[in-house]
């Protein structure tokens, strides 16, 4: 699995096809979310991650409208 950082228009770098949706989206912390994607063409798998600006750091209220069944310990 290969890890890159988020772009616009994620193609697999195995067959070219464009991944329409992460199979994944994970709350990593206040200001990162973290997508797991899955080539339906190939099976090749690709994490991607988001980091937020400071300003713009998820609220609680957000997180739990977008994560409804995060648990946090």
């Amino acid at each position: 699995m290969s890890r890159i950082t988020f772009v616009r228009h994620l193609k697999c770098s195995r067959c070219g096809d464009e991944f329409m949706a992460p199979d994944i989206s994970e709350y990593v912390s206040e200001r990162e979310v973290r997508n797991h994607w899955m080539c339906s063409t190939c099976g090749y798998e690709v994490e991607t991650s988001f980091t937020l600006s400071p300003q713009a750091s998820l609220s609680p209220e957000i997180v739990e409208q977008f994560f409804p069944t995060l648990v946090i310990a």
